[in-house]
């Protein structure tokens, strides 16, 4: 098994992909945060409204 030496084009490319890819990914699971959050927030004020009119005494 030999070991090859990279060469600088191999380096570049690897930093773009680090310097382009790294941020994406954190991106994505930031929008992948906020998504979840805001679908428990929309879930929860759903409950709340419905409860809501029972708990006045104004149901049905």
């Amino acid at each position: 098994m030999s070991v090859r030496n990279r060469t600088a084009r191999e380096q570049s490319t690897e930093a773009v992909v680090a310097a382009i890819g790294i941020p994406a990914v954190m991106l994505y699971v930031a929008l992948l945060t906020v998504v979840g959050r805001l679908q428990l927030a929309i879930a929860h004020q759903a409950v709340e409204l419905t409860a809501v009119p029972e708990l006045m005494g104004l149901g049905t």
